[in-house]
């Protein structure tokens, strides 16, 4: 993806991603597409509230970081 492409408006990368999407469907990919990233932030907002945090570093939890995020709860 080139530069130009982070100022682009979600329903064009929708449609270079998808070209044979009508006007209909692409309206609603949009649509999907914005729900999901909301319920995304939802998410984490409601993950942060109650102090867990996201895991960024690229690698999976092992078993003793997975049982203690769960008892902190």
């Amino acid at each position: 993806m080139s530069e130009q492409n982070h100022t682009q408006p979600i329903g064009q990368r929708i449609r270079d991603l998808y070209p044979r999407l009508n006007e209909t469907q692409l309206k609603e990919a949009e649509a999907n597409l914005r729900r999901y990233f909301k319920i995304a932030a939802d998410v984490q907002k409601g993950q942060a509230s109650v102090g867990v945090d996201v895991d960024t570093t690229g690698r999976p939890a092992t078993m003793e970081e997975r049982s203690n995020a769960n008892l902190k709860s």
